[in-house]
């Protein structure tokens, strides 16, 4: 196995021409959609990556708890993943449904 910076590095690359998400939905395309099931849950966001230089697509909330992001995920009957979106922590379930 190579050294964790080189897969980072391309896990990083792929990420930011958007080929993982690609890969993702082509992935999903093969879901059996009968049932749905829809949940989420909070990230917490370090304090220090609070006030660094961000991308304007980031998603972060303020709450009482701190900084957040909530990752909203759609899974099939079988448990594969079929959709997710990013928010700020603050943000309801029913939004993305």
């Amino acid at each position: 196995m190579e050294e964790w910076s080189t897969i980072f590095r391309w896990l990083n690359l792929w990420a930011r021409k958007g080929i993982i998400r690609l890969i993702f939905i082509k992935l999903s395309s093969f879901s059996d959609s009968k049932y749905l099931f829809i949940d989420g849950t909070i990230v917490r966001v370090h304090q220090h990556a609070t006030g660094a230089a961000t991308e304007e697509n980031e998603e972060k909330g303020k709450s009482r708890g701190g900084h957040s992001t909530k990752i909203h995920l759609a899974v099939d009957s079988d448990g594969y993943p079929v959709n997710f979106e990013l928010s700020g922590g603050q943000r309801y379930d029913i939004v993305f449904c």
